[in-house]
């Protein structure tokens, strides 16, 4: 979904971009004010509809929670030492990060050189932009697909009786099999 809605986006940009719908507006500064309102729609349709339940407030919480940030990152770093595996995923990271954030600040220059015109590049560039973000939401969709034989979510393998096989569904749930959920704090 987050690649649909980049490519989305990207879309939207080039086509404002394309069409210069207000003269008013310089070409290049429209899709920056129409991100500018979205996300100022985003922010109140966040504050309109989530609900957080804070069990601690004040000072203190916020101390607490200063406290605890070194043993938090000591925890991460920790697991980093004993996991090759998550070690290679991070420097994946790291290491993609670093070469898309290059990527995306040299394209359109060169995109620009190679077309002639700042605005040429960008109209060009949400069209490109935003084919390769479907790709990439195919591309992940197809790895559901090929990782599970259908698009539903995998279900663990369990042995013993079919109570214990449908158990694994509510094992989470706050309530049930005494565990307390992964997103909400045990009461």
């Amino acid at each position: 979904m987050l690649s649909v809605a980049i490519a989305l986006g990207a879309l939207l940009s080039g086509g404002l971009v394309a069409l210069d719908p207000f003269d008013a507006i310089p070409t290049l500064a429209l899709p920056i004010l129409v991100a500018l309102g979205l996300g100022i729609v985003n922010l109140i349709a966040i504050l309109a509809l989530m609900d957080e339940h804070r069990h601690a407030r004040g000072v203190a919480a916020v101390a607490a929670s200063i406290r605890a940030v070194p043993h938090v990152i000591g925890d991460g770093l920790g697991l980093l030492r004993t996991s090759r595996v998550l070690l290679a995923l991070v420097g994946v990271e790291l290491f993609w990060g670093f070469a898309m954030v290059t990527f995306e600040n040299l394209f359109p220059i060169r995109l620009s050189e190679t077309l002639g015109s700042t605005h040429q590049a960008a109209a060009v560039m949400g069209p490109v932009s935003s084919a390769a973000w479907f790709v990439a939401a195919a591309g992940a969709a197809g790895s559901s697909f090929s990782a599970t034989g259908s698009a539903s979510r995998a279900r663990p393998r369990c042995s013993g009786s079919a109570r214990a096989r449908r158990s694994w569904r509510w094992a989470w749930w706050p309530g049930r099999s005494g565990r307390s959920s992964p997103i909400s704090p045990a009461t």
